[in-house]
């Protein structure tokens, strides 16, 4: 998977991407050492294939107004590559936000960015979060 291809392609706003070593499948150590200001009690649980659509969703669509920022197959391609790559069996899968009829609906901030979401994926090796900021 080309992270820095896709920090490119995703033409507004900022993509922040963070792997680092874990000891376990803590949801709060994960949370930690990714640095993220965020409660584990204000992430919500999600399949592998609501993360694809979700991740497929945030690349290709700026938060604020919807409108298209990447093209939805080269979104959905990388989003598929990373839920392939990252959520390995054993894993579990995050996110601070819902999603109601393909818009966001709601979400808990992480950031003081206007708009962010984040998709954090956990195992018993390590943690990787794909975080989306976008302002109004």
């Amino acid at each position: 998977m080309d992270i820095p291809k896709l920090l490119q392609d995703r033409t507004c706003g900022f993509t922040k991407i963070i792997l680092t070593r874990t000891y376990g499948n803590d949801l709060g150590a994960a949370v930690s050492a990714l640095g993220l200001p965020v409660s584990p009690a204000d992430l919500q649980s999600m399949t592998p294939v609501e993360a694809q659509t979700a991740l497929s969703r945030l690349f290709s669509r700026d938060l604020a107004y919807g409108k298209e920022v990447m093209g939805a197959e080269t979104a959905q391609a990388y989003a598929r590559a990373i839920i392939t790559e990252y959520a390995r069996p054993g894993s579990h899968i995050y996110t601070n936000a819902q999603w109601e009829d393909e818009s966001l609906s709601t979400f808990t901030p992480v950031t003081p960015s206007t708009f962010n979401v984040v998709v954090l994926i956990t195992n018993t090796d390590f943690a990787v979060s794909f975080l989306i900021e976008d302002e109004d």
